[in-house]
């Protein structure tokens, strides 16, 4: 991680704590419909795969260039207390198979979540190295041979940040939809607000467009990187359906309008802004699992894509999809930290 990130994180870290702790202890709480785990910490055990693309289209002719990690798994723990969150994780290796094929991808990164009945927030940092060319101009016995074109000099660098406010945390406990220290025993559902920001970077040693699709990217046969920001407001619903007080399936419907811009980088080194835009922007999450005063258990899935014109007839997409499986247990603790509301 670079000092400007750091410098970034701290800033952000530093003043999401004082914000939730000057107003968090305005709201009463009600227990009849969400048990609320104060003296415990959650500990947890995930999997979880990471599928990242990134796409360069000529909107004029169509032909598009595809770039994807190979399927980048992690083993991770995380321990939540009160209203803080933190994962680590180290990467799973995978098979010679796929690695012929379509490649490899290393990933490192930091998650960070702030959780409270009534507000949520996570920063996180991810990094992917290594991606193949998913959709090749040449022939199958060429695939069949040698695989996918890999590009492991492509890197990406992804960073975001997201905040919602939940309006009825009586009625919808965010953090009992992915276990966490929060239990909802009743069906019911919320409306919710958010805010958010990403950083992404992706940059590859050589340029991005293989030679033989240069004719169909003649403004951007230079690009070696794309430099992409992201703002958005959103609104949505989420919905947690109880079964025997103990099973739960949860839907988040996040639609928003954001303000998307990005920056070409040359093998020059010279930098070309795109003009900026406005989009729809469309986030999806589903959980399923079991979670009881000790044990909790499930899976989840999430994603997002951004577009935006990079030129005349070029326009670049990114997009992330995750599905995790996790299995934990809450333990009691003696006594409260006594530090920062902990």
């Amino acid at each position: 991680m670079n000092q400007a990130f750091l410098s970034f994180f701290f800033r952000v870290f530093v003043q999401i704590i004082l914000v939730w702790l000057a107003t968090s202890i305005c709201f009463a709480e009600d227990t009849s419909r969400i048990k609320r785990y104060k003296k415990h910490i959650a500990f947890a055990v995930n999997v979880t795969q990471f599928n990242m693309d990134a796409n360069l289209l000529n909107e004029q002719s169509k032909k598009s260039i595809h770039y994807r990690t190979a399927a980048a798994t992690r083993l991770g723990a995380s321990f939540d207390y009160r209203w803080l969150g933190v994962e680590v994780f180290t990467q799973l290796p995978i098979g010679k198979s796929q690695v012929k094929e379509k490649g490899q991808t290393n990933t490192n990164g930091v998650f960070i979540s702030l959780n409270r009945s009534r507000y949520c927030a996570n920063i996180t940092y991810q990094n992917f190295k290594g991606f193949y060319w998913s959709n090749p101009d040449e022939t199958a016995t060429l695939l069949s041979k040698q695989g996918y074109p890999k590009r492991p000099d492509i890197s990406n660098r992804l960073v975001n940040f997201s905040g919602y406010y939940i309006f009825s945390p009586n009625r919808f406990s965010t953090m009992g939809a992915h276990g966490k220290n929060e239990r909802q025993h009743k069906s019911g559902g919320s409306f919710f607000a958010g805010i958010g920001f990403s950083s992404n970077k992706i940059k590859g040693d050589t340029v991005l467009v293989p030679t033989s699709q240069r004719e169909n990217f003649e403004g951007s046969r230079q690009i070696q990187g794309v430099n992409c920001w992201l703002y958005h407001l959103s609104g949505g619903y989420a919905y947690t359906f109880v079964f025997k007080r103990q099973w739960f399936a949860s839907l988040y419907l996040i639609p928003g309008i954001a303000y998307f811009s990005a920056t070409e980088v040359d093998i020059y080194g010279n930098k070309k802004a795109g003009k900026g835009r406005g989009s729809i922007r469309f986030e999806n999450r589903v959980s399923i699992g079991y979670n009881s005063d000790k044990y909790f258990a499930g899976v989840w899935y999430a994603a997002f894509q951004n577009n935006q014109r990079l030129g005349p007839a070029t326009s670049f997409s990114y997009g992330l999809q995750s599905f995790r499986v996790y299995v934990g247990r809450r333990f009691q603790m003696k006594k409260q930290l006594g530090y920062l509301g902990l």
